[in-house]
């Protein structure tokens, strides 16, 4: 089937899947509606230039990517980071991401933008928003904190997010219709693409990092190297092998500190205590659930988004 016909379905698609529900647009990023709430808020948040910021789609390698940057900002402190990832990070828009059946946990949660204004110290900031909903001290460039932007295979990413809201019971969705949800850029922190440029065409800027999930899984030290460097942080030989052990998927899956093991237990009460935030932690894993034809739109679809832009999909490999 050439390239032509699955244009064509693509477009039928646009133009029959709507919003996903309970969600609404803000300059053209998808986000649940109670985001309104704390639109302005994280628009004005008092930015430090001394803030390490985690960005990236969600799904991209983001907790892997924080605990690396946490321990090489922190002088490689495994005892401080025991402490939950969630308790190191305040994830800025976290309260304005809940839907209304997880509403009843928003009164249980302090505002991690609270947390971090009364936070002395280094500040670190989780974030899944595009450039345009950051602070406006940061996109003004008045305020110049570190920003490790993580980015994924588009594929793994889909599956993962689809697994991720299942478990965090996001939404009741079967895969195809997930699919046709993410594809048309009718669900969460959707467009994908528009929030990779967002960040992409801003590379080159000092205070930005751009990571490629694939590289960490290909070389790993490579990658922190890089990272460290970035941080203006020395690593020396033993710390990089006792990091590299620490950051290995089976040490990740079993650390109750980043597997946010207790957060889908309070969620999700239906799980097993084994089921598991981090599920498989390789690149290509889409490959055992998405169908050929699912490949196909997806790989179009990216060369459709990418055309105007200097990215290489290779550049994900």
């Amino acid at each position: 089937m050439d390239t032509n016909v699955y244009r064509k379905k693509l477009f039928k698609l646009q133009g029959e899947v709507t919003l996903a529900p309970h969600y609404k647009n803000y300059t053209d990023v998808v986000l649940p509606e109670r985001f309104a709430l704390y639109k302005e808020k994280i628009e004005n948040f008092k930015v430090s230039n001394d803030d390490i910021w985690i960005a990236s789609f969600p799904k991209s390698g983001t907790t892997w990517t924080q605990e690396m940057v946490w321990l090489l900002a922190n002088n490689f402190d495994y005892d401080g980071a025991k402490q939950l990832l969630d308790a190191r990070y305040g994830f800025i828009e976290m309260l304005g991401i809940l839907l209304p059946n997880n509403e009843e946990i928003v009164a249980l949660l302090p505002d991690p933008m609270d947390v971090l204004e009364n936070t002395i110290g280094k500040r670190f900031v989780k974030t899944h928003l595009p450039w345009e909903l950051l602070p406006l001290q940061i996109r003004d460039g008045s305020k110049k904190p570190k920003i490790i932007y993580v980015m994924r295979d588009v594929k793994d990413v889909l599956v993962s997010f689809y697994h991720h809201n299942a478990l965090f019971k996001v939404d009741n969705l079967i895969l195809e219709e997930y699919f046709n949800y993410f594809i048309t850029d009718n669900h969460m922190y959707s467009p994908y693409w528009k929030n990779i440029f967002s960040f992409w065409s801003r590379r080159h800027l000092p205070n930005i990092l751009f990571l490629k999930y694939e590289d960490m899984i290909q070389d790993l030290p490579a990658a922190i190297q890089k990272t460290a460097s970035f941080l203006g942080t020395v690593v020396p030989d033993e710390e990089m092998k006792t990091l590299v052990r620490h950051l290995s998927f089976a040490e990740m899956k079993k650390n109750t500190a980043v597997n946010m093991a207790p957060v889908v237990q309070m969620i999700n009460k239906d799980v097993s205590d084994k089921t598991n935030f981090i599920r498989k932690g390789k690149s290509g894993g889409y490959k055992d659930e998405l169908s050929e034809e699912m490949v196909k739109l997806l790989d179009v679809w990216s060369e459709m988004n990418i055309a105007d832009s200097d990215f290489q999909l290779n550049d994900t490999k």
